[in-house]
C-alpha cells in the first residue's frame, strides 16, 4: 500500500450528543454518520480541554494540556517542530496545509509550526488602520449617535472608514464559513498533487457561537430573529442567562451544525470525485463541545462539564472499511499516535492502553479575562478523569469531586480512592504536571487578532 495521505477536520465545539451520528433525535449529521459507515466510530472520545487552545496542542502533540504548556496561563503554542504531528510527518516526505479561519491558529500564537503551507482566512476589516466603527460606544439608534458616528467618519480617512462600515454592513467578521475553507482546500489539493503525500489539517468554525439565523443555518428554526442572536457567551454568561429563547439558541446551534455537516459531506464527495479517498485517511472530530444553558453556562471554556469534554470522533481508514464502534475511553491526545502509527504500518492501528480509567482533560482556571461571580470558578482549575466508564471533575482549588453530567459531589470514599490513583498514575508517568497559578502569558495580542477573538466570545 502507498504511503497514505492524511485529513484531519476539526469542527469546533460540536458536541456529540448534538450529532444524529451518535443517537440524537434530529438528524444534523447524516454526512457524518455516512462517513462513519466505512470508518470507526468512537463512543467515547473526549477533548483534553473545552476550547480551541489546548485542545488543538493536543492534537498536535499527543500531550495533556499541563504537559504540552499551552492553556489558559499560556496562548501560545510552543513546540519544537519536531515534536509536532506536522513536524513529524513533513520529515517522513510530506507536504503538509493548515487551513484556519480560527485567530488562536495562527502565526500570532505559533499553531503554524511545522506545516509548510497556512491559509489564514481569519476575516479583517479592509483597512485596519483606519479605525474600527465597532469601537464607537455610541447609541446607533439616537440622532446624537449618528451624528457621533458621522462626525468620527469624516474626520480622517473618511473613504477608508465608510469602506469599513460598509464592510461590516455586509460580512461577519468573526470567521467565513465552511464553504470558503473548502474552495480553499480543493485550490489545495489541485495545486499541490505530486507524488509526495500529503497531511492537510482544517478547522472549521460553522457550529462555533455567536449563532446567526440566516438562509444556510434554519434548518430547525421555523422563526425568529434574522442575523445574529445577542448573547454574552463563555464566562460572561454566568449570572446572565441570555434575553433570547432556550430552545431558539439551541436551535440555531443545531441549524449551525446541519450547514456544516453538507459542507463535510461536499469536501467528501469533491475528494471522492478527484480519486483521492483509496489512498487517504480521514480524521473528523469535536476540538471540545457547547454549554447550552446546561450548568447555568452559555458557551465553552475554563470549566469540563460532559457536554464540553465528549466529543464526535470518526477515521475513515483509505480505502474506507465496514462500520466498527470503538467503546473504549479515547482521548484527542491519542489521535496523534493513531496517524502517526498508521502511516508507519500502512494499516490502521489503534494506540494500546491497559486500563480505560484514565485523566482525559485539564484547566488551569479562567480562560478570559472576565470579571465573575466570587466562588463561581475555581482560581487553579479543574482536571477531568474517567473511571469505571464515568467522567468526574475535581476542582482544584476545594478538592470537591463532582460528576461530570449533573454535578453530583461525589463523597464515596472508594470512588475517590479509585480517582486518586487514575491522578497519582497519570502524575507518575508524567503525563500530567501539578496545576500551577501563573498569569496568563504576556503574548502580544493585535488590534485585528483582538476583535476577531472579541467576535468569538473569548475576550
Amino acid at each position: 500500500m502507498a504511503t497514505p495521505n492524511v485529513i484531519v477536520l476539526v469542527l469546533d465545539s460540536v458536541r456529540r450528543d448534538h450529532t444524529s451520528t451518535y443517537g440524537y433525535e434530529r438528524a444534523t449529521t447524516p454526512n457524518l454518520s455516512r462517513l462513519a459507515k466505512e470508518g470507526l466510530s468512537f463512543t467515547h472520545a473526549y477533548a483534553t480541554g473545552s476550547w480551541t487552545v489546548p485542545s488543538h496542542a493536543s492534537l498536535f502533540t499527543g500531550q495533556l494540556p499541563t504537559k504540552h504548556g499551552t492553556h489558559a496561563n499560556n496562548f501560545h503554542f510552543e513546540s519544537a517542530p519536531s515534536d509536532t504531528l506536522a513536524g513529524r510527518l513533513a520529515s517522513e516526505g510530506y507536504e503538509t496545509a493548515l487551513v484556519t479561519p480560527n485567530p488562536w491558529l495562527t502565526r500570532d500564537f505559533g499553531f503554524d509550526t511545522g506545516f509548510d503551507d497556512v491559509f489564514d482566512l481569519t476575516v479583517t476589516l479592509p483597512h485596519p488602520s483606519a479605525g474600527d466603527p465597532r469601537r464607537l460606544e455610541v447609541d446607533a439608534k439616537s440622532v446624537q449617535g449618528v451624528l457621533e458616528s458621522l462626525r468620527w467618519m469624516v474626520s480622517e480617512q473618511p473613504l477608508r472608514r465608510l469602506r469599513n462600515g460598509l464592510f461590516l454592513k455586509r460580512k461577519d467578521l468573526s470567521f467565513v464559513d465552511a464553504s470558503t475553507i473548502n474552495e480553499e482546500i480543493t485550490d489545495w489539493l489541485g495545486e499541490n498533487r505530486g507524488d509526495r503525500p500529503f497531511f492537510l489539517f482544517a478547522n472549521y468554525l460553522d457550529a462555533h457561537d455567536p449563532y446567526r439565523i440566516g438562509s444556510q443555518h434554519n434548518e430547525f428554526i421555523e422563526d425568529g430573529p434574522h442575523g445574529e442572536l445577542g448573547v454574552k457567551w463563555n464566562l460572561a454568561s454566568i449570572g446572565s442567562p441570555p434575553d433570547v429563547d432556550a430552545d431558539l439558541l439551541r436551535n440555531a446551534y443545531d441549524s449551525s451544525l446541519h450547514y456544516l455537516d453538507e459542507q463535510v459531506g461536499e469536501l467528501v464527495d469533491s475528494l471522492s470525485d478527484k480519486g483521492l479517498l483509496h489512498n487517504t485517511m480521514i480524521v473528523v472530530l469535536g476540538d471540545h463541545g457547547q454549554c447550552l444553558g446546561e450548568h447555568g453556562y452559555w458557551g465553552h471554556g475554563t470549566f469540563l462539564y460532559q457536554e464540553l469534554l465528549e466529543v464526535p470522533l470518526i477515521v475513515r481508514p483509505p480505502g474506507g472499511c465496514s462500520r466498527n464502534e470503538i467503546e473504549s475511553t479515547f482521548s484527542v491526545c491519542d489521535v496523534f499516535d493513531l496517524i502517526l502509527d498508521t502511516v508507519e504500518t500502512g494499516e490502521l492501528e489503534l494506540p494500546g492502553r491497559s486500563d480505560d480509567d484514565r485523566v482525559v482533560a485539564e484547566s488551569t482556571g479562567k480562560h478570559q479575562n472576565v470579571e465573575v461571580p466570587s466562588g463561581s470558578v475555581s482560581s487553579d482549575g479543574y482536571r477531568a478523569s474517567v473511571v469505571d466508564g464515568r467522567l468526574f471533575i475535581r476542582n482544584l482549588e476545594n478538592g470537591d469531586v463532582r460528576t461530570g453530567r449533573n454535578g453530583e459531589l461525589i463523597t464515596s470514599e472508594d470512588l475517590l480512592d479509585d480517582l486518586a490513583a487514575t491522578e497519582q498514575q497519570a502524575l507518575d508517568s508524567g503525563e500530567i504536571q501539578e496545576l500551577n497559578g501563573d498569569s496568563h502569558s504576556g503574548v502580544e495580542i493585535s488590534d485585528t487578532r483582538r476583535e476577531q477573538l472579541e467576535g468569538l466570545g473569548y475576550l
